[in-house]
Formats: C-alpha cells, sequence, structure tokens
C-alpha cells in the first residue's frame, strides 16, 4: 500500500507490550479521534471457573474507573482458555503513563525537529513531557523506543509511508507496538488511495497491518550514528556496519564487514 501511495503516516512507535489484535473485539462505544485501543492476551489458569474470571474482571474493572481517569472505557473477552482484555483511552500519552505508572513529567519522547511537528511538541510541552529532538533519521527515532540503552518511551511524528513501514518491521522484531494513520495533503491523494482499495481514510494501523508473518529488518550505516558506525575506509578495504533483525531466529545483532577496495 504505501508503495502504492506513498503518503505520510502519523505514527507512534509505543514499548510497553506486545499485544493480540482482533478487530471483533473491537468495543461498540462510539470512538474519538486520537483514542487507543490495547488488547492484551491472558491465559487463564485451568482451575479458574467462569466465576472467577467475572470476578476478577469486575474488581479489575473498578480499580480502573478508580485510578486512570484517562482511559475511556474497558471490556473482556473469553475464549476457551484465554481472556482478552480490551483498554481504550485518549491518547498515546493517557496509554502510556497508565503502562508505565509514571507521570507525564517523568516521560521522554523523541520527535523530529520539524515545523510540522509543532502542535504535537505543544501538546508535550503542556504535560511537561521530556523531548529528545532529532534533526533526521525518523525511522531510528522510532527504533530507539525499543533499544534498553535508550531513555525514549515514545516516538511521535508524522513521515513518509516507506519510512514507517521500515520502523514497523524493526519494532516487530524487537517486540514494540505501533500505531499509524494516513495523512493526506489534499483531495486527489485521496482520490488516490480509493483507486487502489483503501476506502476508510481514517483508518487506525496497527503494527500487524503493516507488517505480517517473519521479517528480516538491515540498515548499514553510511555516516556514523547512534545505531551503527559509518563507512570506514581502512587503507586496502573498507569497512562497513549492518544492524540486522530476524524475527523468527531472535536475532539481534550489529555485523561488520570488510571490503577490498
Amino acid at each position: 500500500m504505501t508503495s502504492n501511495v506513498r503518503k505520510l503516516w502519523s505514527f507512534t512507535a509505543i514499548l510497553i507490550f506486545a499485544v493480540t489484535v482482533n478487530a471483533e473485539l473491537v468495543p461498540k462505544q462510539k470512538y474519538i479521534p486520537n483514542e487507543v485501543i490495547v488488547f492484551v492476551t491472558l491465559k487463564v489458569n485451568k482451575n479458574k471457573s467462569k466465576e472467577h474470571i467475572a470476578e476478577f474482571t469486575k474488581k479489575y474493572s473498578e480499580f480502573v474507573d478508580k485510578t486512570e481517569p484517562d482511559s475511556l472505557g474497558w471490556s473482556y473477552h473469553q475464549s476457551g482458555e484465554k481472556v482478552i482484555l480490551i483498554e481504550r483511552y485518549k491518547n498515546e500519552d493517557a496509554n502510556i503513563v497508565t503502562a508505565k505508572n509514571i507521570s507525564p513529567d517523568k516521560l521522554s519522547a523523541c520527535v523530529l525537529e520539524r515545523p510540522r511537528h509543532d502542535r504535537i511538541v505543544d501538546s508535550l510541552n503542556s504535560m511537561g513531557v521530556k523531548i529528545n529532538f532529532i534533526s533526521d533519521g525518523d525511522v531510528l527515532g522510532a527504533i530507539a523506543v525499543a533499544n534498553p540503552k535508550s531513555n525514549i518511551d515514545i516516538y511521535l511524528g508524522t513521515g513518509g509511508g516507506p519510512e514507517g513501514v521500515l520502523a514497523a518491521a524493526a519494532l516487530s522484531c524487537l517486540g514494540g507496538q505501533m500505531q499509524t494513520r494516513l495523512v493526506f495533503q489534499d483531495d486527489d491523494e485521496k482520490n488516490r488511495a480509493k483507486k487502489i482499495g483503501i476506502t476508510e481514510l481514517n483508518m487506525k494501523y496497527n503494527m500487524n497491518d503493516m507488517v505480517k508473518g517473519d521479517v528480516i529488518f538491515c540498515a548499514t550505516g553510511v555516516t556514523d550514528g547512534d545505531l551503527v558506525n559509518g563507512i570506514k575506509d581502512l587503507g586496502d578495504y573498507f569497512e562497513a556496519e549492518t544492524f540486522v533483525l530476524h524475527k523468527s531466529s531472535n536475532i539481534n545483532k550489529i555485523i561488520k564487514n570488510k571490503i577490498k577496495k
């Protein structure tokens, strides 16, 4: 889809938990713009009855209503030995604050420094969120939320469609999560999207909508960066570093290659 439309995605990368999404389980309440829906799959102990599950969900629901004012609703669905929790939050910030159990002023957000992100920056500043501005490299900015050495909790911004899919591919391997929405600049772009089969123009896409199945992600440095070093001239040969991820093999490493001149 992105290779044809090549539009801007409004995307958020969040490292909280891997979630299982099932569209049939989405609550039927009216949605609001920018809300976030979180799905968490739990395995039920075999000795727990339906009454036990009902009691747990009732107490949990009361707890959410009391302690999470930014929650829009909570429900669950039982399927065999699994219970799928469904929580709704008014925006990404409310979601991550709840998940990390800290106040907004303790959060760190990564934002690409561009005029188009002024509204995002104003919103973050109003809540006291720490902002780490980057001048370029939005894909690596999104990946930073999954780096245990990074202090980044969330990445926010708009960027190119291909870059959004690349970030989703990497986060899929790293156990992160991501939500996106197509951003159209004019009616011509909307009509082009409709011609290739996109009918829900305001649909929010999860990571599994952008990358499916097994994933391999590779990124080779041209210049020095936070993730890998750039090309080095070592006399008789060049040295390059490549960041490699493979989802099914759980590979996460940096490979150095030497190429003779």
